[in-house]
């Protein structure tokens, strides 16, 4: 399971430290020379780089809405990035992925960093000319290592047209160095945070409210069977979670309201521990009695979050707790743990 973290990573300045000859530069610089500008926004921990995403005026990366091409980094291990954009100044397209860079953590160990161009949904080595894109400059690090540093020393480098280099920063045509310093008690818009969620416990009455949905807990229950009705007239609809033999649903209920102004596919991800054996949850939709996958905007609609575990469980248990997560507009496919919205709730 990949451990996650709480960034903050405040700009310093470190001329010690700093890489013979590189020019420094702050958040909120550009560099431009006769062929590239590119705007410094800040150096962001992340847990991947994504196609598609964009800068926010305090230097955050904003992720996009909807699934895009993306690197995901290994378990145990996050990355570390210069944000910002790049532009083509040149006539000519450009090899935008001819960089070099080297991050130091409190004087250590080196990490070689890559040059990532998201333009559009995907990412591009090469940007054409006056075109511009969102720019990572990243390198994978040890989350164990982003646990205990101070410093982090960012230098980095290209040649002129872009050409081709060594794999030596100092060698470059062009070198520059910025230093992030982990500063816990930074307020203000040179700094940015790592997004990640520390896990926050519901109760029954409570409401969970972010900027795309509002979420209320309703309360939990153990049955054979979770049936929603209405009449109308003297027709019913009824629909639900049917019967299994020898199992029954474990689950949490309530409301979901779309809050954003756009189609929601609501996607719960995450597991239910009873007396140490855990199993993994699933999510059920319910609109006017009739069962659903998606949540139009200002909408509202029931939902079950449930598992199935043995009737021999289910009748004698000491505890249990249902842990539930979901990403940024309930995107598909995100782990649990790499979920920004975590949450828990005690059953027993």
């Amino acid at each position: 399971m990949k451990k996650i973290m709480t960034l903050v990573l405040a700009l310093g300045l470190c001329f010690s430290l700093a890489s013979c000859g590189a020019e420094e530069v702050n958040y909120g610089d550009t560099i431009t020379t006769d062929f590239v500008e590119i705007q410094v926004s800040s150096i962001a921990g992340l847990n991947n780089i994504e196609g598609g995403s964009t800068i926010n005026e305090d230097g955050s990366v904003k992720r996009p809405i909807e699934n895009t091409m993306s690197y995901e980094a290994q378990d145990g291990q996050s990355y570390v990035s210069l944000v910002g954009t790049i532009k083509n100044l040149g006539s000519a397209t450009a090899d935008v992925g001819n960089f070099e860079a080297d991050f130091v953590f409190d004087g250590g160990e080196t990490y070689k960093g890559s040059s990532y161009v998201g333009v559009g949904d995907s990412f591009e080595y090469e940007l054409a000319s006056k075109n511009q894109g969102t720019f990572f400059l990243a390198a994978m690090v040890p989350d164990e290592v982003l646990e205990k540093f101070t410093t982090c020393e960012l230098t980095f480098g290209f040649n002129d047209g872009f050409e081709y280099t060594d794999g030596d920063v100092n060698g470059c045509d062009y070198v520059y160095a910025i230093t992030a310093t982990r500063d816990a008690e930074t307020e203000g818009n040179l700094f940015v945070e790592k997004v990640v969620a520390k896990q926050q416990e519901v109760k029954k009455g409570d409401k969970v409210t972010t900027d795309f949905v509002e979420m209320t807990v309703k309360g939990h229950d153990v049955k054979p069977e979770v049936k929603f009705s209405k009449t109308s007239g003297s027709f019913t609809t009824t629909t639900g979670l049917y019967e299994n033999s020898g199992k029954k649903y474990m689950y949490i209920e309530g409301s979901l309201k779309n809050v954003s102004k756009q189609e929601l596919d609501a996607e719960f991800v995450g597991s239910l521990v009873v007396d140490g054996y855990e199993y993994e949850i699933d999510e059920f939709l319910v609109e006017d009695a009739s069962s659903c996958y998606s949540i139009e905007p200002l909408a509202s609609v029931s939902y079950v979050l449930y598992a199935e575990i043995p009737n021999e469980l289910a009748g004698n248990y000491k505890s249990a707790v249902l842990n539930f997560g979901f990403d940024e507009y309930f995107k598909y496919g995100t782990d649990f743990e790499d979920c920004p919205y975590q949450f828990s709730y005690k059953i027993k």
